[in-house]
Protein backbone atom coordinates (compact mmCIF):
# COMPACT_ATOMS: atom_id res chain seq x y z
CA UNK A 1 0.00 0.00 0.00
CA UNK A 2 1.32 3.42 -0.94
CA UNK A 3 2.38 5.55 2.01
CA UNK A 4 4.38 8.32 0.30
CA UNK A 5 6.25 9.23 -2.89
CA UNK A 6 9.59 11.06 -2.95
CA UNK A 7 10.48 12.14 -6.50
CA UNK A 8 14.25 12.60 -6.91
CA UNK A 9 14.21 12.56 -10.74
CA UNK A 10 15.89 15.48 -12.50
CA UNK A 11 13.18 15.47 -15.18
CA UNK A 12 9.82 15.13 -13.42
CA UNK A 13 8.04 14.71 -16.78
CA UNK A 14 9.97 11.59 -17.84
CA UNK A 15 7.80 8.48 -17.54
CA UNK A 16 10.59 5.92 -16.92
CA UNK A 17 12.34 5.73 -13.58
CA UNK A 18 14.16 3.56 -11.09
CA UNK A 19 11.94 2.92 -8.06
CA UNK A 20 13.03 2.09 -4.53
CA UNK A 21 10.48 0.93 -1.96
CA UNK A 22 11.00 1.32 1.77
CA UNK A 23 8.79 1.34 4.87
CA UNK A 24 7.69 4.93 5.56
CA UNK A 25 8.48 4.73 9.28
CA UNK A 26 12.17 4.57 8.34
CA UNK A 27 11.90 8.33 7.71
CA UNK A 28 10.29 9.19 11.05
CA UNK A 29 13.54 10.82 12.19
CA UNK A 30 13.58 13.22 9.22
CA UNK A 31 12.65 16.81 10.00
CA UNK A 32 8.95 17.50 9.34
CA UNK A 33 8.29 13.93 8.16
CA UNK A 34 4.85 12.42 8.56
CA UNK A 35 5.11 10.07 11.53
CA UNK A 36 4.06 6.62 10.39
CA UNK A 37 3.46 4.13 13.18
CA UNK A 38 5.96 1.30 13.21
CA UNK A 39 4.20 -2.08 13.41
CA UNK A 40 4.94 -4.17 16.48
CA UNK A 41 6.42 -6.93 14.32
CA UNK A 42 9.01 -4.67 12.76
CA UNK A 43 12.49 -3.78 13.89
CA UNK A 44 15.60 -2.70 12.02
CA UNK A 45 16.85 -6.24 11.45
CA UNK A 46 13.56 -7.67 10.21
CA UNK A 47 11.91 -5.06 8.00
CA UNK A 48 14.95 -4.37 5.82
CA UNK A 49 14.96 -7.91 4.49
CA UNK A 50 11.21 -8.00 4.02
CA UNK A 51 10.31 -4.60 2.66
CA UNK A 52 13.16 -2.69 1.02
CA UNK A 53 13.24 -3.31 -2.73
CA UNK A 54 14.50 -1.75 -5.92
CA UNK A 55 13.09 -1.93 -9.45
CA UNK A 56 15.00 -0.69 -12.48
CA UNK A 57 13.38 0.60 -15.67
CA UNK A 58 9.80 0.91 -14.50
CA UNK A 59 7.19 3.56 -15.25
CA UNK A 60 5.88 5.82 -12.50
CA UNK A 61 2.44 4.24 -12.90
CA UNK A 62 3.89 0.73 -12.51
CA UNK A 63 5.80 1.79 -9.39
CA UNK A 64 2.62 3.16 -7.82
CA UNK A 65 0.69 0.03 -8.77
CA UNK A 66 3.37 -2.19 -7.22
CA UNK A 67 3.34 -0.11 -4.03
CA UNK A 68 -0.44 -0.50 -3.81
CA UNK A 69 -0.55 -4.23 -4.49
CA UNK A 70 2.70 -5.87 -3.39
CA UNK A 71 3.19 -4.80 0.24
CA UNK A 72 0.91 -5.53 3.21
CA UNK A 73 1.83 -2.24 4.86
CA UNK A 74 2.52 1.32 3.63
CA UNK A 75 5.72 1.92 1.65
CA UNK A 76 7.50 5.06 0.55
CA UNK A 77 8.37 5.00 -3.15
CA UNK A 78 11.54 6.87 -4.10
CA UNK A 79 11.79 7.71 -7.81
CA UNK A 80 15.19 8.21 -9.44
CA UNK A 81 16.43 8.80 -12.97
CA UNK A 82 16.83 5.50 -14.82
CA UNK A 83 20.48 4.49 -14.93
CA UNK A 84 21.60 6.99 -12.26
CA UNK A 85 23.72 4.40 -10.45
CA UNK A 86 25.80 6.95 -8.55
CA UNK A 87 22.74 8.47 -6.89
CA UNK A 88 21.31 5.04 -6.15
CA UNK A 89 24.49 3.74 -4.53
CA UNK A 90 24.37 6.62 -2.06
CA UNK A 91 20.72 5.94 -1.27
CA UNK A 92 20.20 2.19 -1.31
CA UNK A 93 20.84 0.03 1.71
CA UNK A 94 23.25 -2.83 1.26
CA UNK A 95 20.49 -5.41 1.73
CA UNK A 96 18.09 -3.93 -0.81
CA UNK A 97 16.61 -6.62 -3.04
CA UNK A 98 15.90 -6.19 -6.74
CA UNK A 99 12.50 -7.40 -7.86
CA UNK A 100 11.26 -8.17 -11.35
CA UNK A 101 8.18 -6.58 -12.87
CA UNK A 102 6.10 -9.18 -14.65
Amino acid sequence: MLGNIVDERTNKYWIDCHAVFEPPWADNTCKEATQFPQPEWSNLEEWDDLLVASIEKVTVAEAIQLAENRWPCPVTVYLYDPGDEEELEETLMSNCVTIEVS
